[in-house]
């Protein structure tokens, strides 16, 4: 699977000559978590001297081939129609989710920037966070168990490991 990424500019057009004190990288999904980090982020660090960057990761994981472990374990072959409609139904979702959060930093002049990628959530974050060398990164924790992380891996720790720069993982509200 290859991976890509496309930006998203949404909000306020930028400033030819602005410059960011700090650039804040957020990954965000759909869950109440990411929604949480940002308002978090807006009342307690975030200034219009800042960029915010927004990353969403959509998986891709929908092929004309996939393996199907059911019986027989033979592959499921999925129409090519059928893997272009779901494709652009999530980029659809992942570039509203992104057009949303935009809304909610514009709203509060934060100079925003917005990043769809496909992939692996982790590779992919890690890849692209690295190379823009932002200041921080804020992402918010989905409180799993120590089992439930183990078994699924989590986002937030992996890039707490990989990334080049500060990450402040914000805990699960309870």
């Amino acid at each position: 699977m290859t991976s890509s990424a496309e930006e998203v500019h949404h909000g306020a057009p930028q400033h030819p000559d602005f410059k960011p004190k700090r650039t804040i990288v957020f990954p965000v999904d759909s869950s109440d978590h990411s929604k949480n980090t940002i308002i978090w982020a807006l009342e307690n660090l975030l200034t219009d001297q800042d960029q915010a960057i927004l990353m969403n990761v959509r998986s891709g994981v929908l092929s004309i081939f996939n393996v199907n472990m059911g019986y027989p374990y033979a592959p499921t072959v999925y129409p090519e129609e059928t893997v272009h409609r779901v494709e652009d139904a999530e980029k659809a979702a992942s570039h509203e989710l992104l057009l949303n959060y935009s809304k909610m930093l514009v709203a509060k002049k934060i100079h925003t920037k917005a990043i769809a990628l496909r992939g692996e959530a982790r590779s992919e974050l890690v890849t692209t966070i690295n190379s823009l060398k932002p200041s921080l990164v804020v992402l918010g924790s989905r409180g799993l168990s120590n089992i439930a992380t183990s078994l699924l891996g989590s986002v937030s720790n992996y890039l707490l490991h990989n990334c080049e720069c500060p990450v402040l993982i914000l805990p699960a509200k309870k």
